[in-house]
């Protein structure tokens, strides 16, 4: 096996080091494809409502609430 076309999938260092390595092996890169998936538009943000405790995005738990009052 001489020459090999390769895809890659997801992110991460170690696609940029699987790249260095098999070049290094003596193996000919016909091709490098990155075929990781992309949003194109993504899921539908919800409803923002006026009540602060519900803006911070995240679960309301007595620690939660305690550090969203102290930081006024």
């Amino acid at each position: 096996m001489q020459r090999v076309e390769v895809i890659i999938k997801g992110p991460g260092l170690g696609r940029d080091a699987t790249l260095r390595v098999i070049h290094r092996s003596g193996i000919l890169l016909n091709s490098v494809r990155d075929v990781t998936p992309m949003p194109h538009n993504s899921c539908r943000t919800r409803k923002l409502t006026n009540d602060k405790s519900r803006n911070l995005g995240r679960k309301i738990g007595i620690n939660n609430l305690y550090n969203f009052f102290l930081r006024k």
